[in-house]
């Protein structure tokens, strides 16, 4: 918060020019074009339903859904392509005007809740410095003779579950160094590791981040659509799901313990591991609380130990968002620093990962997008 994460202003401003306009043209040639406000949910669906014969879903309340994740399969269409191209301006633009309001001497000073979910994770709000989307971490540049290290830990929601379950696959997995989206690729789909796919590694992904959370079928066919844009059918899904759990077998008995034990008492005391306890009154609180908890604790511990160790060492940690660490250092201090991070970063793995290898990667770049 007292550091604040340099920005590049003259980019900034620019953007929000450009931005603006792209925006505003989009915008009114729709609205000239189709004598519809695109922001209107209830003109966009009847638009989109009755003139454009498109399926959409229901919501609850009966009215269609034209929510992003439901239009894209039909992005071929003109009218859709130019309905989502106006919805991702707006979120840009809105996301730099946000940021804007914040900028103090090139720097953009935002809030951090040390606390800010039940899990122990941060969050960040005045401007949200933990949601910028990949297209804009551009404009965040070190200043004149520094440079930026971004760190952060590699599928450590996995390594946190396959260490709290005990699970031996899972852990077999990662002290073999093995691609565990690939390996569960493999486990669902019958086929070699090394035939593999791009897509049907995707697809695992989706699978290994839904089910260690104990998401059923019907909620997995939702999951891989709405997060990864995969169509699967329930069908496939429950082959999945019974895949999943006949090769990773303590995930079906960690869920199935904790159904039980909330079922008799309606309530459960669960902890992170390093000891921090919630209760819970939620199966899909009581499973994701020691996860995503635990995740929290490590990176907590890794700033705690960088900061022990860095002396007087001009750098600072500019931003965190979940399982990465930005800092700001000093050109001449980079390789000091990478080196102190790196050790921070192991040794915290390694205090809470007993059997399960930590790994993690670290970038130095002018800009947060790394380049």
């Amino acid at each position: 918060e007292l550091s604040g994460i340099p920005i590049d202003e003259k980019q900034l401003s620019n953007l929000i020019k450009n931005s603006k306009t792209t925006f505003q043209n989009l915008y009114i040639e729709f609205k000239r074009k189709y004598y519809i406000d695109p922001f209107s949910p209830q003109q966009v669906a009847n638009f989109l339903t009755k003139k454009l014969g498109l399926k959409l879903p229901k919501t609850e309340k009966g009215s269609f859904s034209s929510q992003d994740v439901h239009l894209k399969p039909y992005e071929d269409k003109p009218e859709v392509k130019t309905l989502l191209s106006i919805r991702y301006e707006k979120k840009t633009l809105d996301k730099l005007e946000e940021l804007s309001k914040y900028v103090k001497n090139s720097r953009v000073y935002g809030e951090f809740k040390q606390i800010g979910a039940s899990t122990g994770r941060m969050s960040s709000y005045k401007p949200n410095l933990q949601n910028i989307p990949k297209n804009l971490k551009s404009i965040f540049r070190a200043p004149d003779g520094y440079l930026f290290i971004i760190a952060d830990y590699s599928q450590i929601e996995l390594r946190i579950a396959a260490e709290y379950t005990k699970d031996k696959s899972m852990i077999k997995a990662f002290q073999e160094k093995k691609d565990l989206h690939k390996l569960t690729a493999s486990v669902i789909t019958g086929k070699d590791y090394q035939d593999i796919t791009k897509e049907e590694r995707n697809l695992a992904k989706a699978i290994n981040f839904g089910l260690i959370y104990g998401i059923s079928p019907k909620s997995l066919v939702e999951y891989a659509k709405n997060n990864y844009d995969i169509d699967i059918t329930l069908s496939q899904a429950k082959t999945f799901h019974e895949n999943f759990f006949n090769f990773y077998p303590k995930f079906k008995e960690w869920h199935e313990k904790v159904k039980n034990y909330l079922e008799k008492h309606k309530f459960i005391q669960v902890e992170t591991l390093l000891g921090r306890k919630l209760i819970a009154y939620k199966f899909t609180d009581a499973v994701n609380y020691p996860i995503q908890g635990s995740g929290s604790d490590l990176l907590k511990m890794a700033v705690v130990l960088f900061y022990k160790s860095l002396k007087d060492i001009d750098a600072k940690v500019v931003n965190l968002v979940h399982d990465e660490i930005v800092v700001e250092v000093k050109e001449e201090d980079v390789d000091k620093v990478q080196e102190i991070l790196s050790q921070s970063m192991e040794k915290a793995g390694k205090y809470l990962l007993k059997e399960v290898p930590v790994e993690f990667e670290i970038n130095v770049s002018k800009s947060w997008s790394k380049e």
